[in-house]
């Protein structure tokens, strides 16, 4: 028995350097490296494109016309007064008590962020400029760098947080705050204040380049550090060449006038895809097990992520434009299957019987399924401050995993 027990325990030792070795070898040669953890999932069998990109496109103008949460950018022109301020009172005034940390935030101080919204001084015809988020920022309902919490021991769920707008996505400026640090900018995902430290106004051919280019590349790690910058999953950057095991893209930056100037970066193979990722059962699986570990954030502020912006970066990865809300992504993004009136078995076949990617929803939150293992169906997703994006055994007798009642299928 003990040299038996010996020689299990050289063959797994032997199997745990061979993996190390082989992780590493992938790592130094600059190829993409697949999360250990999502291997069990993945298929052996060479898989077809669910969507093509042409596909992709039609199914993304879809979307559009499910929801009136998403923005089509281009066809947005010059905004009368009411209509600007119409966009900035969509919002209502938090309610108070609120705690920006452990201080209470007083009516006055309240006054003074509604104030900061610079509504009087509103043009009777705004015609919106053109800009480029140049680093990760909030998008916020106020324009303030408070916080909004609903208690003084609460931390982390800012109830003026709206989303994260990532590097290179568009916007369209329409109003400054009275203090000139913010602008009210509308994105394809939200309108909303963010600072203008993080946009750079763009012109119409800077528009053209970094984003109707074509030609690009497209970061598919959870998020990498470039220039003391965070590009997250998903950012779209030209591409100008192969230089050994990287990519040469170019980076949008804030120039000394405000305006956008090129800042050319490389960013390793093993990081990026030129073009979109194909969109596959075996890809969907990858690009959410490489999210593993990453910390929740509500809204995206802190540099996490939170269940619905997590699942459309992934998705955003093949060329998908989904909606920033789980509430939209459950109306536009696919064919909606109830679970509510099945049974444990039921839901279990039903999840077997698959042929493409699937999300499973409950109110406020998504989970992406990812397949079986042992007979029990897994997902990964993003679900609370005290926890990161994580793998989840989906047992259906379970009283959390149960809720998840809407099956929302992508093809």
């Amino acid at each position: 028995m003990k040299k038996v027990n010996k020689l299990l325990v050289l063959i797994m030792l032997v199997l745990l350097v061979c993996g190390c070795n082989n992780k590493k070898e992938e790592e130094d040669s600059g190829k993409r490296v697949i999360p250990q953890s999502a291997r069990v999932f993945l298929s052996n069998s060479v898989e077809k494109e669910i969507l093509s990109l042409e596909e992709i496109e039609a199914y993304n103008k879809e979307i559009m016309s499910k929801t009136d949460s998403l923005y089509d950018l281009d066809s947005i022109g010059d905004l009368t007064q009411k209509e600007v301020k119409s966009y900035i009172e969509s919002y209502d005034a938090p309610t108070l008590p609120k705690y920006n940390g452990l201080v209470e935030i007083k009516s006055s101080d309240l006054k003074k962020v509604l104030d900061n919204r610079n509504l009087k001084n509103i043009k009777s015809s705004v015609s919106p400029v053109k800009g480029i988020v140049v680093k990760r920022t909030n998008l916020k309902s106020m324009p303030t760098d408070m916080f909004f919490y609903k208690t003084a021991t609460e931390d982390g769920f800012d109830r003026i947080q709206e989303t994260e707008l990532l590097v290179n996505t568009p916007v369209l400026i329409i109003h400054t705050s009275k203090d000139g640090e913010w602008y009210f900018v509308i994105s394809q995902i939200y309108a909303g204040w963010v600072s203008n430290q993080d946009i750079a106004v763009a012109s119409d051919e800077d528009w053209e380049y970094f984003i109707n280019n074509d030609n690009f590349g497209i970061i598919t790690s959870s998020a990498i550090k470039v220039n003391n910058l965070f590009l997250d999953m998903s950012v779209k950057l030209p591409y100008v060449e192969e230089v050994g095991s990287d990519y040469k893209l170019v980076l949008p930056q804030k120039g000394t006038d405000d305006k956008v100037v090129r800042e050319e970066i490389l960013v390793s193979k093993k990081d990026a895809s030129i073009g979109y990722l194909p969109y596959t059962k075996n890809n969907v699986i990858e690009q959410s097990f490489m999210y593993e570990g990453v910390s929740y954030s509500w809204g995206g502020m802190d540099r996490g992520v939170d269940g619905s912006s997590y699942v459309a970066n992934v998705y955003r990865t093949f060329g998908f434009n989904f909606p920033r809300n789980t509430s939209d992504q459950i109306k536009s993004i696919g064919e909606v299957v109830s679970l509510e009136d099945l049974s444990v078995d039921e839901k279990i076949e039903k999840l077997k019987s698959l042929d493409c990617p699937a999300l499973l929803y409950k109110s406020g939150q998504a989970i992406i399924f990812v397949g079986f293992d042992n007979e029990m169906p897994y997902g990964i997703y993003a679900t609370s401050l005290t926890s990161s994006v994580k793998t989840v055994a989906l047992d259906f007798e379970d009283d959390y995993i149960q809720d998840f009642n809407k099956l929302v299928l992508i093809k």
